[in-house]
């Protein structure tokens, strides 16, 4: 918006791109250096963000299954 940056995509190889932008009192700048800081060179998403992921998804399966 009016020229300026306020988001960023981060592509590893293959895999979909994340997008990263500005927050509650954090700038672009800080955010980026936040999340590589926090993605395994494996993994395409931040680490507490997957293993929310997995932790949700086991608690859905355990609650669906009889």
């Amino acid at each position: 918006v009016d020229g300026v940056i306020s988001g960023f995509k981060m592509i590893k190889e293959e895999k979909k791109p994340i997008y990263i932008s500005v927050g509650h009192k954090i700038n672009l700048i800080n955010a980026i250096r936040i999340i590589k800081q926090l993605v395994k060179p494996e993994e395409r998403i931040p680490e507490p963000l997957r293993i929310a992921d997995i932790n949700s998804q086991a608690l859905t399966n355990s609650v669906l299954q009889p």
